[in-house]
This record gives C-alpha cells, structure tokens and sequence, in this order.
C-alpha cells in the first residue's frame, strides 16, 4: 500500500499515467492512493487555504485519515502502508512518520522540507513571500517561534 503526496503545497493529483505506480501496482500488486489533503487546488480558495501558517497540520491529519480508512478496507493492507512524496510532499512524508509511526511500514521522502524557517531564508528571493503567506511569516517572531517549536528537526 503506497500513499503518494503530491508536491506544491498548492498542487493537485489528477488522474495521469504514471509508470511508477503502474509498476508499483501491475507487477508488484501494490495499490496506490494518491489524496488531495487539505491545501491541494481545483476545490476552491477556502479549501486551497485549510493548512496555511499554524493550520499546516491540518493536512497531515488528513493523511492520519485515509491511514484510518484504509485499515476498514478488506481489500487493502494497513500492516504495510508506505507514503511517497517530494518537496512538499516529501514534506508530509516526514510529518506523517512522526505523527503515524506506528501505523506505517516506510517513507519515502524526496527532497522534502524537513525545517520551514530554514527554508524560507534559502529559498529563492521570487518565492519567499508566496510561501510564507503558504507556510507563516518567519520574521514574525510568534510564528518564527511556532515553525521551530513545531517544524523544525
């Protein structure tokens, strides 16, 4: 079972071919789930805004339900869960192994953001100020304090 978490932050899954999860599924019998958790585009602004700043564990809570449901579904194998995922994604990989160890069997994380404040003052100049309307100020020392209590490894 793999749970593989687009990037963005404000990106989408859309149905797509993908060789990856092809094999994954046809030769290895592995199924694949890929979720639009909160923050995900295509279902409007207030959904696209349910994990800015300090409600970013919004989304991974997300994941810790469809963890849950996929536990009720015979036909899946919640013994052995694995997420998947890059920058952002990889993102919520590393969050979804902290807060649900003890349900999944791996994670996969591909150049994922593993500190926020960090990130912010290295990103490139152009996109700082979008991502820190998407991940929380960092010069405000309230957030800047919650990002590294919270985010930070």
């Amino acid at each position: 079972m793999v749970i593989t978490i687009h990037g963005g932050p404000e990106s989408q899954t859309r149905p797509s071919f993908s060789s990856f999860n092809s094999f994954l599924n046809n030769e290895l019998g592995v199924a694949v789930i890929a979720p639009n958790v909160r923050g995900s585009s295509g279902y409007g602004k207030s959904y696209l805004n349910m994990d800015n700043g300090i409600l970013r564990e919004e989304s991974v809570k997300d994941i810790g339900a469809l963890i849950d449901w996929i536990a009720t579904q015979p036909e899946l194998d919640a013994s052995r869960i694995c997420v998947y995922g890059g920058s952002y994604g990889g993102y919520m990989v590393l969050a979804s192994m902290v807060h649900f160890s003890n349900k999944l069997k791996c994670g996969i994380d591909v150049v994922g953001i593993s500190n926020f404040v960090t990130f912010l003052k290295n990103t490139e100049s152009y996109r700082r100020d979008l991502r820190r309307v998407e991940y929380g100020d960092e010069q405000i020392p309230e957030m800047n304090a919650f990002l590294e209590k919270n985010f930070a490894t």
